[in-house]
């Protein structure tokens, strides 16, 4: 089985998520003042339940802070659970 990879389209604003050269699952974003919103993840229904939501998911939060991004607004219900079990995220939702 193909590694996960994770690219960033800045036309769509949003992160996809590949299977070798398959697109299984996007994370939308939006840049709002100094904040990032991330109102939606999915991965097709396919894959689902093999940890491709949480890969995806960590790859666009690593990628966002690389960028210098300090503050997330977790919109999508799957980024705000996923960021409550992982601590070392918890600095991007913070006042």
């Amino acid at each position: 089985m193909s590694e996960l990879t994770v690219r960033r389209d800045e036309e769509r604003s949003r992160y996809e998520a590949y299977l070798g050269d398959e697109r299984i699952g996007v994370a939308d974003f939006e840049q709002v003042g100094a904040a990032v919103l991330l109102p939606h993840v999915e991965i097709d229904p396919r894959h689902e339940g093999q940890g491709h939501a949480s890969q995806l998911t960590r790859a666009t939060l690593d990628d966002l802070r690389a960028r210098g991004v300090t503050r997330i607004v977790p919109q999508c219900p799957f980024v705000r659970m996923w960021v409550t079990r992982h601590p070392e995220y918890q600095d991007l939702v913070g006042s």
